[in-house]
């Protein structure tokens, strides 16, 4: 029973939770379509969703529907904060079709503030992320990146590149499946098509058929954007045809859009003087150019305003750039003079390592007795003493012990070896330190090492062994201990001994 109640709690909780998710993503979807129709609005609602825990990618959304919004009313440089704001969120956010959106809105912006190589740039970077995209998202970023490249030529009076991408997006339309996206993309190519037969080609009944068929499904549209862009454009085409009257009411409906913008309306303001200029009706053609000329002095201030927080912006990174090379050029001349001096440090310790096994190597070989032989000559060297002849016989017995390599016994110890050479511990620890100069410990360490070290200069199949082994094999418990007895007595590690081992053969 307690299962099920803990199961109806977790379904529970995540039908809130995902229902929230749900609207949210219902309510980014509509700002997106009435960003720039209703930007009052889209500002209210994006204020009260800001404040609320958004994921980075619909956070993202939000702050580029804002952008368009700011930019709808003429506040170019929040506009700006916007979008830059929409940029930086998506990229942290890891959602592709999310980057390459507000990577498109750069594009817009940087295009509407006429830096095209700018703008240029942004959607090489779009079209590069929409790879990574399939089915119905990538075409929909495809088709967002040719309209915008497209609106750009036209804008650049390179007509014949924008028909290009026109008609690449008619081609690609098939595969939209999205409702929405496919009559925004059929919508824009009308109107790109209509404005190159209209201002390239000056072909006014082919404008005049694309524009009509775009404003068709932009009326039915809810968001009808672009709106005022098909009304202009059939009152230009209509001028070519010195139908003048009809275009004149076709900018007048233009004009009572709600939601223009001060750029939009500068437009707007511009078509209707032009063509009561063109009818012969001065008086009004004045009217209409002086309020163009009042929108656009308000309007080129804020984009002015807008241009130069750019600018600003990039020769801050331009001079954060210079800083960082700057810094780098001390810092790298710096690293190399390290690296020269480690280096340096490093051949000078190769070379007196080098030195140290090419002298222990020497000694080796030019020692042909065992320390116990040794001692023994030296014993009988000098005047015979009471005890000699029992020294004498501890001796031999040591040199038995070290010919048959008895040290190399992990057990060994100096109870050990005392009963072996039938003496107590006492005596044979004084002869030890008498007749070697060191104690048991470090007696039996040296026949251990100097045993491996012979057998790694005679044997090359022994330099081919791992440490462990070699410790093994001399009677070493552990490869820790041998290493540092190794070091300790020839005066360098096991794998450098075994590295100038192999070389020297």
């Amino acid at each position: 029973m307690m299962r099920f109640y803990i199961s109806l709690f977790l379904v529970i909780i995540f039908q809130l939770t995902f229902s929230q998710v749900s609207k949210n993503e219902a309510i980014i979807n509509q700002l997106d379509e009435i960003k720039t129709t209703n930007p009052s609005l889209t500002i209210s609602i994006s204020s009260k969703l800001l404040k609320e825990k958004l994921s980075l990618r619909d956070q993202a959304y939000v702050y580029r529907a804002l952008g368009y919004a700011n930019i709808s009313i003429g506040k170019y440089s929040t506009a700006q904060e916007y979008i830059q704001k929409a940029y930086d969120v998506a990229n942290e956010s890891g959602d592709t079709l999310c980057k390459i959106k507000t990577t498109c809105s750069m594009g817009e912006w940087n295009g509407m503030l006429g830096l095209y190589s700018e703008m240029d740039h942004d959607l090489s970077r779009a079209l590069k992320l929409s790879r990574l995209l399939n089915g119905d998202n990538y075409y929909t970023a495809i088709t967002k990146i040719n309209t915008i490249k497209a609106n750009m030529y036209v804008n650049q009076d390179k007509h014949t590149l924008a028909k290009k991408y026109i008609l690449k997006n008619l081609s690609l339309l098939k595969n939209i499946k999205n409702v929405s996206n496919y009559n925004k993309t059929l919508t824009l190519s009308y109107l790109g098509l209509g404005d190159i037969y209209n201002r390239g080609t000056k072909k006014a009944d082919s404008a005049i058929y694309f524009y009509e068929k775009g404003l068709n499904i932009v009326l039915k549209s809810p968001d009808k954007i672009n709106l005022y862009k098909f009304y202009i454009g059939l009152a230009e085409a209509f001028a070519h045809k010195k139908e003048y009257n009809k275009g004149i009411d076709l900018c007048h409906i233009a004009l009572k859009i709600k939601h223009n913008s001060d750029y939009e309306k500068v437009f707007i303001f511009k078509s209707i003087s032009k063509l009561y200029l063109e009818a012969n009706k001065t008086k009004e053609a004045q009217i209409y150019s002086d309020s163009a000329t009042i929108f656009e002095e308000k309007g080129e201030k804020h984009l002015l305003e807008a241009l130069n927080e750019t600018n600003n912006n990039k020769i801050k990174t331009i001079e954060n750039k210079e800083k960082q090379i700057s810094l780098l050029s001390i810092i790298i001349p710096v690293l190399i003079g390290i690296f020269i001096l480690i280096t340096i440090f490093y051949y000078l310790n190769l070379k007196k390592q080098k030195k140290k096994f090419q002298n222990y190597i020497e000694n080796l070989n030019n020692s042909t007795s065992t320390p116990s032989e040794i001692a023994i000559e030296n014993l009988s060297a000098v005047t015979p003493e009471i005890n000699s002849e029992l020294e004498i016989e501890i001796l031999q017995k040591l040199k038995i012990f070290e010919k048959e390599e008895k040290f190399r016994d992990k057990e060994i110890s100096l109870p050990a070896l005392a009963a072996l050479l039938n003496t107590n511990t006492n005596y044979l620890s004084r002869i030890i330190n008498d007749h070697y100069s060191k104690n048991f410990n470090s007696y039996i360490n040296e026949l251990r090492i100097n045993y491996i070290t012979k057998k790694i200069a005679e044997n090359p199949v022994y330099r081919n062994y791992k440490i462990s082994f070699l410790a093994e094999d001399c009677g070493f418990v552990s490869h820790s201990a041998f290493s540092t007895k190794f070091k300790e007595i020839t005066g360098i590690s096991p794998s450098q001994f075994l590295s100038f081992a192999s070389a020297e053969k």
